[in-house]
């Protein structure tokens, strides 16, 4: 499947990080490496039977309040993976963030994150948006449910996501994470990499996303 340049690459924000010397050099990298893609006269990503390794579905537990230390309820919240390109555990981990719609295996195999991930040695991995695609919690859409849909509570599904993941996919605690999204996502992107404290080594790329950089 041929994508062209103009079809996903659009305005760039890239979120700066705060003194870490090693993602800062990353995201560097990034921006060099969109350049480069950017001169060249197309981009092309294949599916099928060629593909040396498919992505993976899986599947995480996760809290429905995550504010809410007394609430047990939890939900599944479904994710991709594709490690065809990965160099090490301490490689950089391109995290796709899920929107208003479901993902699929294409949200691992196409775009930034997978066009990328060659040249960087990267884990890509796409995680669905809660309440969108199979993301939904016990209880539906209903309206009693819809207070916990909100970007505050995706936040801290991606901050809990990350433990998660870099524990099943051992992820060395040096490994940079960069987020990815458009649009709302794009906007997760740039607030997970503002939001998230602690000693974590985050970066943020939204396309075309409501954020001022500052």
């Amino acid at each position: 499947m041929a994508i062209g340049l103009a079809q996903w690459l659009g305005p760039l924000l890239l979120v700066s990080l705060w003194g870490l010397s090693a993602p800062a050099l990353l995201l560097r990298r990034l921006g060099e490496h969109m350049q480069r893609l950017q001169e060249n006269s197309g981009l092309h990503l294949r599916l099928g039977p060629g593909t040396a390794t498919l992505p993976r579905a899986g599947w995480l537990e996760q809290p429905l309040d995550p504010f809410n230390a007394s609430d047990g309820r939890s939900f599944l919240q479904r994710y991709w993976v594709n490690d065809q390109h990965r160099a090490g555990q301490e490689g950089p981990v391109f995290l796709h963030l899920g929107g208003e719609g479901s993902l699929g295996p294409g949200s691992v195999m196409a775009g930034h994150p997978a066009a990328l991930a060659p040249a960087f040695g990267a884990l890509v991995i796409s995680l669905e948006h809660r309440f969108y695609g199979l993301s939904v919690p016990p209880g539906g859409l209903g309206m009693a449910q819809l207070r916990y849909l909100s970007s505050r509570h995706a936040l801290a599904d991606v901050v809990s996501a990350r433990l998660a993941l870099s524990r099943l996919f051992n992820v060395s605690s040096i490994s940079p994470w960069i987020c990815f999204g458009g649009s709302y996502a794009g906007s997760l992107a740039a607030w997970t990499r503002l939001k998230v404290l602690g000693p974590l080594r985050w970066a943020g790329e939204g396309t075309k996303c409501g954020v001022q950089s500052r």
